[in-house]
């Protein structure tokens, strides 16, 4: 009701268009802000993303260990609550000072950590504290970054290098790559001449940003900045960007137009009922997400840790900068026209002369009025 319908259309008008985010949006100028809001929001996922993959790969370098590090207490990171689960109705935690015995049936006894007390509800399994104490290395809150753990650092690193040579090579294997795709297009479609010309330096470049901007993520208070960001720019700008982007292409733009420019590109109309997703299901549905994820939302916790007041104030500055352009874009493309406020919203609303003139000037009907393309 709202994946593939949305999917369908974000994929038809930039390839009708032949154009990114920056510039597709030339079928409705008002909204051209919509294009530049998508690639300030992927730009900001595509770095903490980067960080996520890190993780992945610091556990699969550590699977290489001869005893899994995250299947036992007998770490110098494990504390006196660590414990270890197994699939039996009772457990035993072995480590060089004691053994404790525990039932993992569902019944509520006590479990005893490595140094044969029992424990409180603050236990802890091997492998949390193998994420918390050696992956991370947490400190007490987002206040104290720390040090740059730097194993995660260089995983950053490689997860950076693997992408370049990907989008190098015009490899498309995950959405990941795909995202650093969007951006070198983006950045093509503002400056053709500058980027379009040199694909290989504005990958380099964009991956090496991405580098950098992640190392804070890559602190031992990284997973705290890292939450901070997910918890608002998913909450409140991505939704209401994905809302606008369906509603100005299906009521502004015309679902009708847009199911043409599909005929065009396929050489064959695609079912009526896709306009009615496009035009009433999937806005409603995106809508009610997006107030009901609002009206639900609270302050940002990691681990049951609430965050000063000062931080949630920068989340809420992350959620809305990637709206800055959107507002900004409908106050100058209003300006530019003349005329009272109907006649300069009637104006900013027109698609653009270059809007797609290539491929309507290969289309024509055949004997039964469908929309046919030249060979």
């Amino acid at each position: 009701m709202v994946g593939v319908p949305q999917l369908l259309l974000q994929f038809s008008y930039p390839q009708y268009s032949s154009s990114g985010p920056a510039r597709a949006w030339v079928c409705c100028p008002l909204f051209k802000g919509i294009g530049y809001a998508m690639i300030l929001t992927n730009s900001v996922i595509a770095v903490y993303y980067n960080v996520i993959i890190a993780w992945t790969l610091y556990y699969l370098a550590n699977c290489f260990s001869v005893k899994l590090p995250w299947s036992n207490c007998d770490n110098t990171w494990n504390t006196g609550n660590c414990y270890t689960r197994t699939n039996e109705p009772t457990a035993v935690v072995r480590n060089t000072s004691s053994t404790a015995v525990y039932n993992m049936s569902g019944l509520k006894e006590p479990k005893f950590g490595t140094n044969g007390t029992t424990l409180s509800e603050n236990g802890k399994t091997a492998t949390e504290e193998f994420w918390t104490y050696n992956v991370l290395q947490l400190t007490d809150g987002v206040e104290t970054m720390g040090h740059v753990r730097w194993q995660l650092l260089l995983c950053n690193l490689s997860v950076c290098i693997l992408l370049f040579l990907c989008v190098f090579k015009g490899i498309k294997l995950s959405g990941k790559i795909v995202m650093i795709q969007v951006l070198t297009g983006s950045l093509g479609d503002i400056n053709p001449h500058l980027f379009r010309s040199k694909v290989a330096w504005t990958s380099a470049a964009i991956c090496l940003v991405t580098f950098v901007l992640g190392i804070p993520f890559c602190c031992q208070g990284g997973m705290y900045v890292l939450q901070l960001v997910d918890w608002y720019i998913a909450s409140v700008a991505l939704l209401l960007i994905v809302f606008l982007e369906s509603s100005v292409l299906a009521w502004i733009y015309g679902s009708q137009r847009l199911s043409d420019d599909i005929a065009v590109m396929i050489g064959y109309r695609i079912p009526k009922l896709w306009q009615v997703f496009w035009r009433f299901v999937t806005p409603s549905c995106i809508l009610v997400m997006w107030i009901m994820s609002l009206v639900n939302h609270r302050p940002v916790t990691y681990g049951g840790k609430s965050y000063p007041a000062w931080s949630v104030g920068v989340g809420w500055i992350i959620a809305l900068v990637p709206l800055l352009p959107l507002v900004g874009n409908i106050i100058l493309t209003l300006l530019k026209h003349d005329g009272n406020i109907k006649q300069r919203l009637q104006k900013s609303i027109q698609p653009l002369p270059d809007w797609s003139n290539n491929l309507r000037s290969n289309q024509y009907s055949g004997q039964n009025g469908e929309i046919l393309l030249l060979e």
